[in-house]
C-alpha cells in the first residue's frame, strides 16, 4: 500500500497502511475545491485529535472514530448556530436555502433539537 505523508501548515498527516481512498482525500488538491478549507480544516482538527488522544492516524478504526467525534461536534454546533439565526429572525426558509434543503427539511431535523436544547436548559435553571 502506499505512504502518504502530507505536510500542511500544522505538521505532518502520515497515512501509511491506509487503502487508496482516504490516502486520496489527503491529497487531492485544493486550488480550486469550494470546500477546501473545510478540509484542510478537518485534516488539521483530525490530527489535533489524534495527538491528544495519544492515537495513530495510520489505524483505520482511530480515523472513523476521530471523524465520528468531530461530526458530532459540529452536529452541535450545527443546532445552536440555526438556533441563533431563527432567534435572530431568519426564516426556516432562509435557513433551509444556507443548509441545501427545503424549509420543511430544516425545520423538520432542527426544530425537535433546538425545543430539545431549550427544555435542558430550563430545567438545568430550576
Amino acid at each position: 500500500m502506499p505512504v502518504v505523508t502530507v505536510a500542511f501548515e500544522y505538521g505532518i498527516l502520515d497515512a501509511r497502511g491506509l487503502s487508496g481512498y482516504p490516502d486520496g482525500v489527503f491529497r487531492r488538491r485544493c486550488d480550486e475545491d469550494p470546500i477546501a478549507d473545510a478540509r484542510r480544516a478537518l485534516t488539521i482538527a483530525m490530527k489535533h485529535l489524534a495527538e491528544s488522544r495519544g492515537v495513530a492516524l495510520s489505524n483505520s478504526a482511530n480515523l472513523i472514530r476521530l471523524v465520528r467525534d468531530l461530526r458530532d461536534e459540529a452536529d452541535q454546533w450545527l443546532v445552536l448556530m440555526v438556533r441563533d439565526a431563527v432567534e435572530r429572525g431568519h426564516t426556516w426558509a432562509e435557513v433551509g436555502a444556507l443548509l441545501g434543503v427545503t424549509r420543511q427539511a430544516a425545520h423538520e431535523r432542527f426544530a425537535p433539537l433546538i425545543l430539545a436544547m431549550t427544555k435542558r436548559s430550563l430545567r438545568s435553571r430550576a
